[in-house]
């Protein structure tokens, strides 16, 4: 069978599969994409929006002024308009040329210009809805001229192209390439624009039939067919399918072609098989990383607004609804989002527009009142992210979360039982997110599990692992968690008991592994630091791989008999403080700076080594911003014949400051034991007690 037939034959018969006939399907005037004839009404004639209809038409005229670009070409990955040194975004000097201005390079290789083009059909695209709109606001022929010229040139261009992706392969090979773009996805996204686009200005009075045949054939069924026929290439789970189904949904809406609205909404990879099974039972995208979360959930938007157009709405789907819920769980006290995974460091405001669109989809005005800091403690199993919270001192609440779950492939990150935490007012210990995908570091420092605050076994990165809660409670004196994972390393175990109070966290981290192994706890943390003990300047890396390679400015030195105690002062001025207490005779201490969000971003770090096959690494975070710790001492735990239990899994730590004195025991056991004396007292799993001052 020639290349090519098979994925059309595949295609056309999962459109035949979705159901019913196009007469079925009834299809309101135009324009029903980007607005209805309601909405456009509504915008002309709304008092209200006098200042949004203004600068909108005065935009329109700036385009105006200086002209549409239309370029010419293939484009490339737009992460490559990027400094391949560094990870700067470049600067265009002339259509040939291109800057780095961070190191000076000059760039004029054929993927740096197809990157640069792909910008600027952005930008055209984004000045073509701009024109669009202002047409449909005052059908003012102005408007409309550049529009169907720059429209019919994408289109007699599109079919002049190759076949091409990210990865340099041309023609049969590029499965998943596009044509003016480098990627399906790319395309599809494309498409739903210039349908919407499209659909403002269609009914045009100057158009002629010629030309819109023209546009419709080559730049919108075209590159929607040759979706159709490749996108079996590409996993149904990718969020790249939630796309292609919205460009199915945009255009088959556009044109009027309802077997392809079917297929986005209904077809065997839709939006309501991806409902299925790719968004978790905790209402979040399988992948795991609020990114890709809300870039998935914006497609569905796009689907289910070209949906609802011909009647197909799902308001009653509890699943669907919970994709804009469940997100809020990721979020810290003040709306920052934690960058679990490929994620940046965003804020929940940047998705405003998303929880409006479902407070009017589902008609629940709660959804756009979202707020994260009236939520509590949560287990997100599906994806294995703990979530601890607790209302903090002085009205600074604070929140800890452990990622034990899937790795969330391809799009995870080797960093299991990692930690993030917010408390006063900051985020103080971060995860690296996504950098940038074509950087140098986003393969040798965000996808390492040195740079995520967890344990490193003999340097080397964690294998995928699904790892388990083996428990979580909350109580009014605070919130634990306890996760294992015991295919990270084959052969160790590692397990991390968390537990949460308005003042403090306490961290146990345990390693039993099968052979002696030198292991690296570490944590990554907001704020200029103070050491505990004199560390002298080390000139040798700690490593050369595996995002060692990245620890710089190294201070060292030998465990001393003190209790470490690492100062850290956040930008906001306020202080808090790592306690390390348990630190037996042999045990390395290093810190240095590591990366945060981005290359430039240096962010102090705390290692703690040791060479052993067993261990248990403890921490105090003091984050009440009073010292509520000062003093600090550890205590073996008993078992029920009153004999010291395994410190690998059970320990017991007393410390005192402004807030009074503390005793607190844990146990890390798979199976906790029915009884276990502190002090005499028994307990199950965790205490925490406080004494009179």
């Amino acid at each position: 069978m020639k290349s090519g037939l098979l994925p059309a034959l595949l295609f056309f018969l999962a459109v035949w599969k979705t159901g019913r006939s196009e007469e079925e399907v009834v299809f309101p005037p135009r324009p029903r994409l980007l607005w209805t004839p309601a909405s456009l009404e509504s915008f002309r004639r709304d008092p209200a929006r006098e200042p949004e209809r203004l600068a909108l038409l005065q935009q329109a005229e700036k385009i105006l002024a200086r002209g549409l670009r239309i370029p010419h070409g293939e484009g490339d990955w737009i992460f490559y308009y990027a400094c391949p040194a560094d990870g700067s975004p470049l600067r265009a000097e002339s259509e040939t040329l291109h800057r780095c201005p961070q190191c000076g390079q000059r760039y004029s290789d054929e993927r740096t210009i197809g990157a640069w083009r792909t910008k600027l059909y952005l930008s055209l695209e984004s000045d073509l809805e701009t024109l669009a709109r202002s047409w449909s606001l005052s059908e003012d022929q102005r408007f409309f001229a550049p529009i169907r010229e720059a429209l019919l040139q994408l289109a007699r261009d599109w079919p002049t192209y190759t076949r091409h992706d990210r990865w340099g392969r041309r023609g049969t090979l590029a499965v998943t390439g596009g044509r003016r773009y480098s990627q399906l996805l790319d395309e599809a996204s494309s498409l739903i624009r210039l349908a919407g686009i499209y659909d403002l200005v269609a009914d045009a009075p100057s158009w002629n039939p010629e030309e819109q045949a023209l546009f419709e054939s080559q730049q919108l069924r075209m590159p929607l067919e040759e979706i159709g026929r490749f996108e079996q290439f590409i996993h149904p789970k990718n969020n790249h399918q939630t796309w292609f189904n919205a460009a199915f949904a945009a255009v088959g809406l556009a044109l009027g072609h309802a077997d392809w609205l079917r297929h986005g909404v209904y077809g065997p990879r839709g939006l309501l098989k991806q409902l299925e099974t790719c968004v978790s039972d905790d209402g979040l995208w399988h992948e795991g990383s609020i990114a890709y979360h809300f870039y998935a959930l914006q497609a569905f938007q796009h689907t289910l607004d070209a949906a609802q157009q011909v009647g197909w709405t799902f308001t009653d789907n509890s699943r669907l609804k919970s994709m804009w819920t469940a997100p809020l769980q990721m979020a810290f006290p003040d709306g920052r989002f934690h960058a679990v995974h490929d994620s940046n460091p965003v804020l929940l405001s940047e998705y405003r527009t998303h929880f409006r669109w479902a407070a009017d989809y589902f008609g629940d005005p709660g959804l756009e009142r979202a707020d994260p800091a009236a939520l509590g403690s949560t287990n997100l199993m599906n994806i294995g992210l703990a979530v601890l919270r607790r209302p903090g001192c002085n009205g600074s609440p604070i929140c800890a979360m452990m990622k034990y779950g899937p790795r969330g492939d391809p799009h995870g990150h080797p960093a299991k039982l990692n930690l993030a935490l917010y408390a006063m007012g900051e985020e103080i210990l971060l995860d690296p997110g996504l950098i940038r995908p074509s950087a140098p570091p986003y393969q040798t420092w965000a996808q390492t599990t040195i740079a995520h605050n967890t344990v490193v076994l003999n340097q080397r990165n964690q294998s995928p692992d699904a790892g388990r809660l083996l428990y979580f409670e909350e109580r009014p004196e605070g919130v634990a968690a306890l996760a294992e994972s015991r295919g990270a390393y084959p052969g160790a175990i590692l397990r991390r008991f968390l537990i949460l109070t308005d003042h403090f966290l306490v961290d146990a981290f345990s390693v039993n592994a099968a052979n002696t192994a030198t292991m690296d706890w570490i944590l990554h943390a907001r704020g200029e630091l103070t050491p505990p003990v004199t560390l002298q300047r080390r000139l040798k890396p700690l490593g050369e791989q595996n995002g060692y390679n990245h620890l710089t400015r190294i201070r060292s030195g030998l465990y001393t008999n003190a209790i470490p105690v690492f100062t850290f002062a956040l930008p906001n001025g306020k202080r808090w403080h790592l306690w390390t207490p348990g630190d037996e005779d042999g045990t390395q201490l290093f810190v240095g700076t590591g990366m945060g969000y981005r290359p430039d971003d240096p962010v102090p770090f705390v290692l703690r080594r040791r060479e052993t096959a067993h261990t248990l690494f403890l921490a105090i975070l003091d984050i009440s911003g009073c010292d509520a710790v000062r003093t600090v001492r550890v205590r073996p735990v008993l078992n029920r014949q009153g004999r010291p239990n395994s410190t690998l899994y059970t320990i017991a730590l007393d410390f005192e400051g402004a807030v009074g004195r503390y005793r607190v025991a844990l146990d890390l056991s798979e199976e906790p034991a029915t009884t276990l004396l502190d002090e005499d007292i028994p307990f199950r799993r965790w205490r925490i007690e406080k004494l009179s001052p």
